[in-house]
């Protein structure tokens, strides 16, 4: 049918409130509000059925079986803390092909939307291939597009992922100059820079609704962290920048290989900071509510990784808090230095003390900062990112003599 899309992705959530790719469950709810039946093919999970409809016009197919290749840190990261767990990837690869041609022929689809340059987009790219009337949107997203094109001998994969391409969605301006860096003299196919969505609405309710319950009555600044605890994420420089500072208190909300090291960290400087670990995603927008202030400070790691878009920047946005952030990667798409924000070199502890020291002087700064975000907010919400891909099918639709998706 013309409004069946069939979506590939390595992670979805698995579970209400899972945090793994909880930004693609709100665009596919935004598409399915605009009249689309989308048919996402993503890997097993333990505990998580193979086949589901997970929100109306959203349904889940699960391919192969559960693997610590997929989930938790991402795969990325899963295979950097154990490179045996790519013994998995070639079958992953082969399960997601057969699962998307199937569904492709059981659907009538002829348009297939991959998130991330690998593994989705590469087995995008194999099946829109052997079946050319098929028409591909690909969406690069940072960790996966930045791993192959800073590997030499990875470019080539890169380049034919973005060649299979009928459109290009890329959440960073960086990430599109990343990938348009190595193309060399292939074209780059019409593309847009569209930051994944959040609730705005429910984020909105859920912050008032946090403040009317917050009787702590504290002075202390509260400076929120979220998000993975990998070394790229750069907690322990917030930990750093905090050292010795009266009437600072840190909140740590996410898991990962870098978390104990955080905590030993945080213990040994004597920091007042609480690690909360995973949450539910509902219970995030009462801690950044809670907060004065949300941190994503950051370094540059391997190979020149940055960070992506993060999806804590516009929640944080979404409920009314300023932001200090390192400048790299998608970050400054989201964060406009000393309006919404404090932007900081990658990796500078003293600056980002000095962030910190300004906002506990002068309380205000960062409620300013907080109220223009709110102000900017809606841009990044979901509803706004699916009226961005509806425009890209009907397009492709169009292109291809066909009538417009139905809405």
């Amino acid at each position: 049918m013309k409004n069946d899309l069939v979506v590939l992705a390595s992670s979805f959530p698995r579970f209400p409130d899972d945090f793994a790719g909880g930004f693609l469950l709100d665009l596919a709810r935004g598409l399915a509000s605009l009249g689309y039946r989308l048919h996402h093919v993503v890997p097993a999970a333990a505990g998580a059925p193979k086949e589901e409809e997970m929100s109306p016009g959203v349904f889940v197919h699960r391919f192969g079986r559960p693997t610590p290749l997929f989930y938790g840190d991402g795969a990325g990261s899963n295979l950097r803390s154990s490179p045996s767990r790519i013994a998995a990837l070639p079958a992953a690869l082969r399960a997601q092909r057969s699962a998307t041609a199937r569904l492709l022929r059981e659907t009538g689809s002829r348009l297939v939307l991959s998130h991330w340059a690998f593994p989705s987009g590469w087995v995008a790219r194999s099946v829109v291939r052997r079946d050319p009337p098929l028409r591909h949107i690909a969406t690069f997203h940072g960790g996966a597009a930045q791993a192959l094109a800073s590997r030499v001998w990875l470019r080539p994969m890169l380049r034919k992922v973005v060649a299979s391409a009928d459109r290009c969605v890329f959440v960073s301006d960086h990430l599109r100059r990343v990938v348009t860096g190595v193309l060399g003299k292939n074209p780059l196919p019409p593309s847009v820079v569209r930051p994944m969505g959040v609730r705005c609405d429910d984020l909105a309710r859920a912050a008032m609704k946090a403040r009317q319950e917050n009787d702590e009555g504290t002075d202390d600044l509260v400076v929120a962290f979220v998000g993975r605890c990998i070394a790229l994420k750069g907690g322990d420089l917030l930990v750093r920048a905090a050292a010795g500072l009266e009437g600072v208190r840190l909140v740590f909300v996410g898991d990962g290989p870098e978390r104990s090291h955080w905590e030993k960290l945080a213990r040994a400087l004597r920091v007042s900071a609480r690690f909360l670990g995973r949450l539910p995603a509902t219970d995030v927008p009462a801690v950044l509510a809670r907060a004065d202030l949300v941190c994503l400070p950051g370094r540059v790691g391997p190979r020149g990784r940055v960070e992506g878009t993060p999806v804590s920047l516009m929640e944080a946005a979404a409920v009314g808090r300023g932001v200090v952030a390192t400048r790299s990667g998608g970050v400054e798409d989201l964060v406009e230095d000393g309006v919404t924000g404090r932007l900081l070199p990658p990796g500078d502890v003293e600056t980002l003390r000095g962030a910190i020291l300004d906002c506990l002087a002068n309380p205000s700064l960062p409620r300013r900062w907080g109220r223009e975000a709110l102000a900017r907010s809606r841009r990044h919400d979901y509803t706004e990112v699916a009226r961005c891909y509806d425009t890209l099918i009907r397009g492709l639709t169009m292109e291809s003599g066909g009538d417009p998706c139905p809405r």
